[in-house]
């Protein structure tokens, strides 16, 4: 007759088939073993059998059906039930007093493997996912790429590696989101207020474009990034969703954008060469100044209107120095943009941030979008920025190897690759002419020109602004 014992090794073992399928197995091996992993381990590895039986539903669909393995997965998707249902009957054999204990010590093995695969897999993941993404209209990746910063900043964990999960009791999971960030219990001070605002303009946003959370959850899973299951009771209703660390990782966002408008980012790359090409700074010393120098230069190549080192006005008391300001005529109105340059040669950490946060937010005029050009930053000051909706432009290497040519071409690189990110279909149409038609720059410069100027009109009809 087994004893508490053998029930207990032969959890680990079906816990180690899962850890070696997502580290050995094929693409569908490892997709299906990392999720099954992630289920396991935000339900503590105790699921009940209907918590098994929606989760594998959801895994099927995922990826037998979005992600395209239709029979070669079926074998891999039949091990990780059995292992499932396997395990829930194992648990059940042991012990009340002792079940907690092990389930802890197996949830201890898959956070370690967590760790060692999800980067990986994450990787084949998005390579899977790459056309859905790219082929999205501009409503649905505007919500994925505000959902994308809203989840990752509200989870207690690395969602690169564990993803974000949610439960839902008698309310959608993404509901219960929204709630609690939008009025959280309580705020440990007037900037945390502020922290809200992202999610509200998301919240927002989905009810202007006609979208329930179900929609959204819909929307998740037909690109194949999101798993649902749960059950009901006579009073109440569970709802779990799972959204896979693959849309957290750092190369989400840049599918987002259609693979056409890489041609633009090659256009603004010899439009960078021809007009400044960043050799004036050769041999110069990195410095504040410098780098507001260049972030200044970077703007103005792309028509704005630029101050460096100015004062402006606070809403109460004295005007506030900002390091670059600049600005261009948007429809009628005019988009503002700060710049803030911090610790080229060391990291930034989170006071910083808050300063940063606090000088915007009391100008008299606000500015639509704030860049923080720095080394790099601490995961608590990473975390603030994201927050408090500053874009980031990170020197890394760059800086400590004092490469002001380098420095200089990676803050025009991030600058042109957040224009790519929100670019409008009229960027879209010239970037694709621009195609093999190298000896017809001229006239496509001018063309480009020309759609900017619809490009910054829209920004405000859409939000941005």
């Amino acid at each position: 007759m087994p004893t508490e014992n053998s029930y207990i090794s032969e959890v680990k073992v079906l816990i180690d088939k899962l850890i070696d399928l997502a580290r050995n197995g094929g693409e569908p091996e490892r997709l299906a073993s990392l999720s099954t992993l992630l289920f396991l381990y935000h339900e503590n590895c105790q699921p009940t059998p209907d918590e098994v039986k929606g989760f594998d539903l959801s895994l099927r669909r995922l990826v037998g059906v979005t992600l395209g393995f239709h029979e070669s997965a079926i074998s891999v998707l039949d091990e990780c039930r059995s292992i499932l249902y396997g395990l829930s009957r194992k648990m059940a054999m042991i012990s009340f007093e002792n079940r907690d204990l092990v389930a802890a010590g197996l949830k201890k093995r898959i956070d370690e493997a967590l760790k060692e695969v999800a980067g990986a897999v994450s990787e084949l993941h998005l390579k899977r996912i790459a056309g859905r993404v790219a082929g999205l209209g501009r409503r649905e990746k505007d919500i994925l790429f505000r959902l994308r910063d809203s989840l990752a900043y509200a989870s207690k964990l690395d969602p690169r590696v564990y993803g974000f999960y949610e439960l839902g009791v008698d309310v959608h999971p993404l509901e219960k989101h929204f709630l609690e960030r939008m009025f959280p219990p309580k705020r440990k001070s007037l900037l945390d207020s502020f922290t809200t605002s992202p999610t509200l303009d998301l919240y927002l946003r989905i009810q202007r474009y006609g979208m329930s959370m179900e929609d959204v959850t819909r929307l998740l899973e037909s690109v194949g990034v999101a798993l649902t299951w749960g059950f009901s009771t006579r009073e109440h209703s569970y709802k779990s969703l799972l959204v896979l660390p693959a849309f957290f990782a750092d190369k989400f966002s840049g599918i987002l954008v259609s693979p056409e408008l890489e041609v633009l980012e090659k256009l603004l790359s010899e439009m960078r060469t021809r007009e400044v090409g960043g050799l004036d700074y050769k041999g110069k010393a990195p410095s504040r100044e410098l780098l507001g120098d260049m972030a200044a230069r970077a703007l103005k190549i792309m028509g704005f209107r630029v101050w460096t080192n100015t004062r402006r006005a606070a809403r109460s008391g004295d005007p506030v120095e900002v390091d670059v300001w600049a600005e261009k005529d948007a429809g009628g109105s005019r988009f503002r943009v700060y710049v803030s340059c911090e610790n080229w040669n060391k990291d930034v950490d989170k006071p910083i941030v808050d300063e940063e946060f606090s000088r915007a937010f009391s100008l008299q005029e606000v500015p639509h979008l704030r860049i923080l050009v720095i080394k790099s930053l601490t995961k608590q000051a990473r975390e603030a920025a994201e927050a408090y909706g500053f874009h980031v432009i990170e020197l890394g290497r760059k800086a400590d190897k004092a490469d002001a040519v380098g420095i200089y071409d990676t803050i025009y690189t991030g600058l042109a690759k957040l224009l790519k990110c929100i670019a409008p279909p009229q960027l879209v149409k010239v970037a694709r002419s621009a195609g093999g038609l190298s000896s017809e720059l001229e006239r496509l410069l001018s063309d480009l020109k020309r759609a900017l100027k619809n490009y910054w009109a829209e920004l405000e009809t859409y939000g941005f602004c």
